[in-house]
């Protein structure tokens, strides 16, 4: 039978302990932190005649937080930035269009998930500013494009689809150049139409219809005389 801790052993042993969270505590506190959140950026609120175009808007924005201290725990277990959002410009609704506008980002643009940060403060942003290229919004009509997802281009098929045409809204300098809307692959063959969507286009906001009936018939063979 294994003797018992006597209790001046188990009094060594919790003071080691809380020695050592001391030293730990001391060496937080002179230590610099930095920590990189990564956050989405999202656009400044427009009206529905404005969109902004893609890729000209940025994507994810990379913020470096310093600090030191517990303090900067505690920050990063009561809350987190959740993203980064752009305020309106005047520049953007008084056109011409399309317009680009860029924002220098600060602390003050950072929208929280919790509590925001006190021990840690923001010593850059990445990329420092955020450009945005915003035009005006227009529908156009555009023909459909059946694509097979078979190894013999649509082309070759009887096509059949309802409606033969669809509506696209997005930004005017992009859907004024659509010649046509490409559906996803539709299997050739089938019997009956099948519903597809459509592959998306940059800066375009909406295909009305969103779903079609399509098919892809193949050919009836034609008989020639010689064949006779």
């Amino acid at each position: 039978m294994r003797p018992g801790r006597s209790p001046g052993s188990l009094l060594t042993t919790g003071l080691s302990i809380i020695f050592a969270v001391i030293l730990w505590i001391v060496a937080i506190g002179k230590r610099n932190f930095d920590v990189v959140e990564s956050v989405p950026v999202v656009p400044p609120p427009l009206p529905d005649s404005l969109v902004v175009l893609e890729p000209g808007r940025a994507q994810m924005e990379s913020i470096t937080f310093s600090g030191r201290g517990t303090l900067m725990l505690l920050d990063q277990l009561r809350g987190r930035p959740a993203s980064v959002s752009i305020g309106p410009a005047t520049e953007i609704l008084q056109g011409p269009w399309p317009v680009a506008v860029e924002y220098s980002l600060s602390a003050a643009d950072i929208d929280w998930d919790g509590i925001p940060f006190e021990g840690l403060t923001v010593t850059a942003f990445g990329p420092p500013t955020v450009q945005l290229l915003v035009d005006r919004s227009q529908t156009v009509s555009a023909p459909i494009k059946i694509i097979s997802s078979g190894p013999v281009p649509a082309r070759f098929f009887w096509s059949d689809r309802e409606p033969g045409s669809v509506d696209v809204t997005g930004a005017a300098s992009v859907v004024q150049s659509i010649d046509s809307v490409r559906t996803i692959a539709v299997l050739p063959g089938q019997s009956v139409r099948t519903a597809a969507g459509f592959e998306p286009i940059p800066s375009v906001t909406n295909f009305s219809p969103a779903i079609v009936e399509v098919r892809l018939i193949r050919p009836v063979r034609i008989v020639a005389f010689d064949d006779l």
